[in-house]
């Protein structure tokens, strides 16, 4: 399969492209997933999330995390998904 048949058109971007989803530590990278770009831009974030701070608090249970995002993330169940984490906090800009 070609991998141009997930690649669609963005009018933001004016071009073709894909939505990739990353999520890092600091410098390092955690998570990155080449997803269509014809996706919403937080589709399997919150799954993402819950997995890497599930890995993360297995090793450190009692580290804090920050989970920072632009406007594409922001959706009331990935604040309720933070929200309800002990030692988890998010900035989240909205857009608005």
């Amino acid at each position: 399969m070609s991998m141009t048949t997930t690649a669609f058109f963005n009018t933001y971007y004016q071009g073709i492209c894909y939505a990739p989803l990353y999520i890092f530590s600091g410098h390092h990278l955690l998570v990155a997933k080449l997803r269509s770009s014809n996706v919403d831009p937080a589709d399997g974030a919150l799954e993402e999330l819950q997995r890497v701070i599930g890995l993360i608090r297995k090793e450190w249970p009692n580290t804090q995390i920050l989970v920072r995002g632009d406007s594409a993330y922001a959706r009331e169940e990935i604040f309720n998904f933070c929200e309800k984490q002990d030692g988890v906090e998010y900035a989240i800009f909205d857009g608005n």
